[in-house]
């Protein structure tokens, strides 16, 4: 599967994906993690770190400009897809080649059911949005969302199933062998926001998104407490 770059930033960022948002469970993880903390490096980031946790603020995602979401959405988008299919996700370059077959071989068994399976249909939405706000020099945009307009997916979809983006990727087999089920499933979701979409798509409503990368400490106090669904400290 080809990783798109399109929105990669020049500078570090991060993000957080949160089902439910609850300050005081944010701050208590992060104290708890804190006071775990034994390597010396790590102590002058405290106070920083507390002031952080106390200061992180969950918002919804259609609060967020199209420019962010789209960006959170690339990092994202193979790891949830690997979680729908039970692939363990890739930590290195080494373990690549093994998710790629494993994610290859889960897809080419997956059936797909217009009637239940809406998840699938959000990925097929967000992945040529994506495409179109690329290719439209929309991708940099302050808006806050878009509506999803079936005359856009309609006109995008043959260009995008054969551009260089998708070519050869494992999605690529998976969309032109269900297309027809899938624009037929993507009906429902005409006129709702990309935002929308996008919460539906990760099973989740908040998203926390920094501009600058936030401290390792926070990540792991937030994925051991189990209060986050995803997170990334993004180097661009």
């Amino acid at each position: 599967m080809k990783i798109r770059t399109d929105f990669v930033t020049n500078s570090s960022s991060s993000s957080f994906i949160f089902k439910e948002f609850n300050s005081e469970k944010i701050k208590q993880a992060v104290e708890h993690r804190l006071a775990l903390s034994s390597e010396e490096c790590e102590k002058p980031w405290h106070p920083y770190l507390r002031e952080l946790a106390s200061s992180m603020a969950g918002r919804r995602f259609r609060e967020y400009p199209l420019r962010d979401l789209m960006e959170v959405y690339s990092w994202y988008c193979n790891e949830v897809i690997s979680k729908w299919l039970g692939v363990k996700m890739w930590k290195d370059w080494d373990d690549y080649d093994r998710w790629n077959a494993e994610l290859e071989q889960a897809l080419s068994e997956k059936v797909y059911l217009s009637s239940s399976d809406e998840k699938w249909n959000s990925l097929f939405i967000l992945d040529l949005y994506e495409d179109y706000l690329y290719k439209t020099d929309q991708w940099n945009t302050d808006e806050k969302s878009m509506e999803v307009s079936l005359k856009i997916l309609n006109a995008q979809v043959k260009d995008y199933l054969q551009s260089w983006e998708c070519e050869g990727s494992i999605l690529q087999v998976f969309y032109m062998n269900n297309l027809d089920e899938l624009l037929k499933g993507a009906k429902r979701f005409e006129g709702k926001e990309l935002a929308d979409v996008m919460e539906y798509f990760f099973g989740a409503q908040y998203l926390y998104f920094d501009e600058t990368e936030t401290h390792y400490l926070i990540s792991e106090a937030l994925e051991e407490a189990g209060l986050c669904l995803y997170s990334c400290c993004h180097m661009g």
